[in-house]
């Protein structure tokens, strides 16, 4: 007991890898066996904590190999201990990439690395979910190939392990492996190709290239559905030929090119037991070409033909951003003319009731070629395009609606088009307004101006003084500015106001009332610098 180190006499306990799991996965744990023999005699150093884990958890999961060394010794421990997750000290050292814990553990001590937690995950397994669920720690502490840096090697090639073992969902190591790969999509390519790597050493040791989950599918499946071309090549050639049907049908769903022009590319391999893919997917995938090639020709072709472009894209959002990311604007043109690109009227987006879902996405148009398109083929929503550019985009793009002939004057919706710029518009958007020909007296549907408006930036209020504003002039209900920034518990913009001049006589103080989501302080307060200016400048 006196060898021991301290951080082992009093350990905490060991993290869990996969912190997602549910008091249904810790209900399935098995009690323990009362009728079990008793540990060895000796001292007793098999304390657990609230999670079930033993001093051996601990020493294992922080790779403490002489502290493992020591424990064992004294022969009062099970090796093979689950905690209330099923997790054994040799798979919590697997799910953290500690390879000499590991080694130490079965070579030593006699784990045994086909023991299951309570997911049915093996130390191979936990060794791939490690992986995924820390990926920068892996790639700074683990090479590929190297079994000395590497559970995953070390366990294949130096203990053996069954690389086809399944989970409790039909997921073997290969399945996890590519799945692996597809989270790790938004990482650097590094972490991408460690992935990639583990893939063709599972392949290499035997994994079943078309095992099926207990969701039907298989692992090229999985990698299809990613877009992974690396490991779709990967998996055909190691001879994965079930669900390829339905594996070229994912890739052409998701736009996936080069991962369905590899599953596509041998004409016969099609004639498998499933059948050839269907004639609509074959459609479908050209038009996915057509779109990301330009090909104007293709897509003519396609359309005359009937194809059902809904089947492709359901949402006209996605097929719009695709269009705009592949940059081709003849392809844009003939989608708009033929009305694939129709709008739709469901979305409220910067003030406007009603406005086209299409058009939400104006702004994100890369070329004024895009932007000019869009408003030359639905003038009816040209306007309310126009509010979402105003309200999120940058000087740039209103240029472009500037220079395509966009009414400076003009209503976004219910709103004035200066008002809008005002609420949600730098000063440089409402400058390049003015300077274009905007009035600052302009009212919207309901008798407000800019000045009325909840200004983004302070000085606008100053710059349309300047250009022009009526300070005074009211709305349908009789309000000025003022009496609509005290309504609204706007501080700044009430003193701003006195300052350029506003009359603070011409509101009715009584009448205003404190809107529901307005704090009442902000809007008492605001009433009370209009009564300081009264007071300042007499009855």
């Amino acid at each position: 007991m006196d060898n021991l180190p301290a951080k082992e006499a009093n350990f905490q306990s060991a993290p869990h890898q996969n912190t997602q799991e549910t008091k249904e996965d810790q209900l399935d744990t098995e009690p323990p066996d009362a009728t079990a023999p008793p540990h060895q005699h000796g001292p007793d150093l098999n304390p657990v904590n609230k999670d079930g884990q033993s001093i051996v958890h601990a020493a294992a999961a922080s790779d403490d190999v002489p502290g493992l060394q020591r424990i064992m010794g004294l022969k009062t421990f099970d090796v093979d201990e689950p905690d209330i997750m099923g997790q054994t000290p040799l798979l919590l050292a697997a799910l953290k990439g500690h390879v000499a814990a590991v080694r130490s553990l079965i070579q030593a001590h006699g784990a045994d690395p086909e023991r299951r937690d309570n997911k049915g995950r093996t130390a191979l397994m936990c060794a791939i979910d490690g992986c995924i669920d820390d990926p920068v720690r892996f790639q700074i502490r683990t090479s590929v190939g190297d079994p000395d840096n590497n559970v995953s090697v070390a366990l294949i090639e130096e203990f053996k392990v069954n690389v086809n073992s399944q989970d409790y969902a039909g997921i073997t190591p290969l399945i996890k492996a590519v799945r692996g790969r597809y989270r790790l999509n938004s990482r650097p390519l590094i972490f991408q190709t460690h992935y990639e790597q583990i893939i063709r050493m599972l392949l290499k040791a035997g994994a079943a290239v078309d095992h099926v989950d207990k969701t039907g599918r298989t692992a090229l499946s999985y990698a299809a559905e990613i877009g992974s071309e690396c490991v779709v090549q990967l998996l055909l050639e190691y001879g994965a030929c079930k669900d390829r049907r339905d594996a070229t049908e994912r890739a052409i769903r998701n736009g996936h090119l080069k991962a369905m022009d590899r599953l596509l590319q041998d004409g016969e391999q099609q004639q498998q037991e499933e059948g050839r893919v269907s004639e609509a997917y074959l459609d479908m995938a050209r038009f996915h070409h057509a779109i990301a090639t330009g090909d104007v020709g293709e897509l003519t072709s396609l359309i005359q033909k009937g194809v059902d472009v809904k089947s492709i894209w359901a949402d006209p959002e996605d097929l719009l951003s695709r269009v705009m990311r592949s940059g081709h604007v003849d392809v844009f043109r003939l989608l708009l003319a033929d009305g694939i690109l129709a709008t739709r009227t469901t979305m409220t987006r910067g003030g406007c009731q009603g406005i086209s879902s299409l058009y939400t996405l104006a702004g994100k148009a890369e070329s004024p070629e895009f932007l000019r398109l869009l408003l030359e083929f639905d003038t009816e929503n040209a306007n309310k395009c126009s509010c979402v550019i105003l309200s999120y985009t940058s000087t740039e793009r209103v240029q472009w609606l500037l220079d395509a002939g966009f009414d400076v004057n003009g209503l976004c919706g219910r709103m004035a088009t200066l008002g809008v710029a005002a609420a949600r518009a730098g000063i440089d958007i409402v400058m390049l307004l003015l300077d274009r020909g905007a009035n600052p007296n302009y009212s919207d549907s309901e008798g407000q101006t800019a000045l009325h408006a909840n200004w983004k930036d302070l000085s606008v209020g100053r710059l349309l003084v300047q250009r022009g504003a009526d300070l005074e002039v009211k709305d349908q209900e009789g309000k000025t500015p003022l009496a609509v920034s005290i309504e609204g518990g706007r501080l700044k913009q009430t003193e701003i106001l006195l300052e350029l001049g506003a009359d603070p006589h011409n509101v009715s103080l009584e009448r205003l009332l404190c809107p529901w989501q307005i704090k009442p302080a902000s809007f008492l307060a605001a009433k009370e610098l209009v009564r300081s200016a009264r007071q300042q400048r007499g009855a």
